[in-house]
């Protein structure tokens, strides 16, 4: 992931934007059909064993 960018969204929370390499799409790209899943997945997944390592606290899903 080469760089980060905080936006507004219409319902007003913040939201995150990452911007890939094209060696890093295509790490994800092969990364997605080995595992079978989307590539939302395994960005997910890769954020949450980095948040694991890191002990960072990740936010929960507002209840609607």
């Amino acid at each position: 992931m080469e760089m980060q960018q905080t936006s507004q969204s219409k319902a007003g929370k913040k939201q995150k934007n990452l911007y890939f390499s094209e060696q890093a799409r295509q790490l994800l790209a092969a990364f997605s059909a080995n595992m079978g899943i989307s590539q939302t997945a395994v960005v997910e997944l890769l954020i949450r064993e980095k948040a694991a390592k890191d002990s960072v606290i990740l936010p929960q899903h507002e209840a609607a």
